[in-house]
């Protein structure tokens, strides 16, 4: 199993950033993090790559170390970090593709959902078994404005949520630009999105 990580990104996390000097070439965090790794008994051959940024690529030799390295990543993340976690975790287990959800220093950055996805959002949200008819920008817009109410409902507090429909020659879909929230407001978040998925109620 292979895993490509940002140099800027779980390196420094595993090297305790308090003691890690962020410049630090990228081939001399290949080779600390390896020292981590061997220490915790994660094997695996780490090496450099560059595609759009510098990255470490991690091969795993056995799933019980890919286990040990999410178990090891699991904790020493911070706090927006797991809560951006659990909210992928329950996107994804609801069937709402959500990969622009990140942490970025003290909040979680939701980002661009499918139009297709965001309604599933805004059924679960709103209890509505109904499917959303998404043919139009007009329609898109409608989501949106849906989207905000319901959005905060769930949260406790203000998500923006921006239509982003597809020109006449794009490829790609239509989408909603959700904006950013508070550890406590993605846990929110992810507690309602997988109570309505399990249960078919939203709290």
């Amino acid at each position: 199993m292979t895993v490509t990580i940002p140099a800027h990104g779980s390196p420094h996390l595993l090297l305790a950033p308090a003691n890690t000097d962020s410049l630090l070439p990228v081939e001399s965090l290949a080779v600390a993090l390896h020292r981590v790794l061997e220490r915790h008994e994660i094997r695996a051959h780490v090496r450099t790559v560059v595609a759009v940024e510098p990255a470490l690529e991690l091969a795993l030799e056995t799933a019980g170390d890919a286990e040990r390295l999410a178990a090891l990543i699991g904790g020493h993340l911070t706090e927006a970090q797991a809560a951006a976690r659990q909210l992928r975790t329950a996107c994804s287990q609801a069937g709402i593709t959500a990969g622009d959800v990140r942490a970025v220093e003290d909040r979680i950055e939701i980002g661009a959902l499918d139009a297709e996805d965001a309604g599933r959002l805004c059924r679960l949200l709103g209890r509505e078994g109904e499917e959303l008819c998404l043919d139009s920008r007009e329609a898109v817009d409608a989501l949106a404005d849906r989207l905000l109410p319901l959005l905060e409902q769930a949260t406790g507090g203000f998500i923006d949520a921006m239509a982003d429909s597809a020109c006449s020659t794009c490829s790609r879909p239509d989408r909603i630009i959700l904006g950013h929230a508070t550890p406590a407001q993605a846990r929110r978040l992810a507690d309602t999105i997988r109570t309505a998925h399990t249960t078919g109620e939203a709290p």
